[in-house]
């Protein structure tokens, strides 16, 4: 059972949803607008499969789901092409996320969850939701655990807030409830953070070298 809802509030402002727009069937759209397609378009082939043999129902199902993966792929990789703010490239990469792991936990659930028959009493239907404005899943309250989330137990409970979209701003999250949800300290959170925002700036760092290489060749030309 799917069940779509478009939440205003989840957009970027606007300055940041323009820089994400793509091409799309030959017009130009926000990086939103063109997932929703084809996350439509992907539902719908698998609807259209009901009543189909169980062989050529999975064959059909992974290849309307790896055709679509494609397609987002190429979209998030045009819209990365954009000169792109660090807020928008925050922006492209939540809606390509979100994206793949909505068709990845779509097609988990038509195919009645094979990798999970010892986590517990199947599912009697299935629940996807899905907010069009964050690209895809809204909240996934009914999903099996994790491996790492079985020594949980209520703990995950009083963290479940931080598996929706609730909160999906590092800010307004401590690195102490991070290392709660994964059961670790919140050093080891702000160890692994450090390094990749150092990453992060190493590579900015290299990319701003290489427009100064340029603006001096093309000086000198």
């Amino acid at each position: 059972m799917v069940t779509t809802i478009f939440t205003e509030q989840h957009l970027a402002s606007r300055d940041i949803e323009e820089q994400t727009k793509v091409e799309y069937r030959q017009n130009r759209v926000f990086l939103w607008v063109a997932i929703k397609s084809v996350l439509e378009e992907c539902l719908s082939a698998w609807a259209q499969m009901s009543g189909t043999q169980s062989e050529d129902f999975i064959k059909r199902a992974s290849a309307a789901r790896s055709d679509s993966v494609r397609e987002l792929n190429r979209l998030v990789l045009a819209a990365y092409a954009n000169p792109l703010g660090l807020k928008a490239v925050a922006r492209v990469t939540q809606l390509g996320i979100n994206a793949c792991r909505t068709l990845d936990i779509g097609l988990e659930a038509l195919l009645d969850y094979p990798a999970q028959e010892s986590a517990g009493r199947k599912m009697v239907r299935p629940a996807l939701r899905i907010d069009w404005a964050l690209g895809g899943l809204a909240e996934w309250p009914e999903a099996y655990p994790f491996a790492f989330e079985e020594s949980m137990a209520t703990g995950l409970i009083k963290n479940r807030a931080f598996y929706t979209t609730d909160k999906n701003v590092r800010k307004d999250i401590t690195a102490k409830q991070i290392a709660n949800i994964f059961c670790t300290t919140d050093e080891m959170i702000e160890s692994l953070e450090a390094k990749a925002l150092g990453s992060i700036r190493k590579s900015f760092k290299h990319s701003e070298a290489l427009d100064e290489y340029s603006q001096d060749f093309l000086a000198s030309h």
